[in-house]
């Protein structure tokens, strides 16, 4: 956002020129994250090896740097940086770690939606109550589990619970909802 003070600058043109710099080109982007190079990074984006001046830290990237990019040179402050560009750029503000593990996440793929289950009026009604008392039954159980007040040794107790309140009516209702759907349209 401009002010519409700015209109009124001499200095107008070149505002919007700078502002189209630095958030739509790949050097404006990179100077915004980064700072200067020689002085906060070396490297460079297109050949993988940017990184952080010796005596310059940011988000834990650098832990020995004594300055930070953001305090001290005032560079990817949440002022000017911008989250869009190319994906090696971004991928130069993630610890090797972090990496790592967006490739084995991005290896998995992406799963198939699952079938749908259009409910009819009543069993969304029946759907509704149901699993207002089971979902808060769930929640509360597994926080329980989850801080070691409830013991694993319960766990066939915890879901006869699950079955007085109607569990297996849950999944009967959607089952019945996801054979009516296949049948019709499959």
């Amino acid at each position: 956002m401009v002010s519409s003070k700015a209109l009124s600058s001499p200095n107008f043109t070149a505002l919007m020129q700078f502002l189209d710099w630095l958030y739509y080109s790949d050097a404006g982007q990179l100077f915004a994250k980064w700072g200067v190079q020689g002085v906060t990074y070396t490297g460079s984006v297109t050949d993988g090896t940017l990184k952080l001046e010796p005596d310059v830290d940011w988000g834990g990237l650098n832990p020995a740097g004594t300055k930070k990019l953001n305090v001290n040179y005032g560079f990817f402050n949440g002022v000017f940086v911008t989250y869009t560009g190319s994906t090696q750029l971004l991928d130069t503000q993630f610890p090797p770690a972090e990496l790592e593990f967006q490739k084995g996440m991005a290896s998995w793929g992406i799963s198939p939606l699952p079938p749908p289950a259009p409910l009819t009026t009543t069993q969304q009604q029946t759907a509704t109550l149901t699993g207002t008392t089971l979902m808060a039954t769930v929640q509360s159980q597994t926080l329980q589990f989850i801080l070691g007040k409830r013991p694993l040794s319960q766990w066939d107790q915890y879901v006869g619970e699950l079955e007085s309140q109607g569990s297996s009516q849950f999944l009967s209702n959607y089952n019945q909802a996801y054979n009516t759907y296949k049948a019709k349209y499959a």
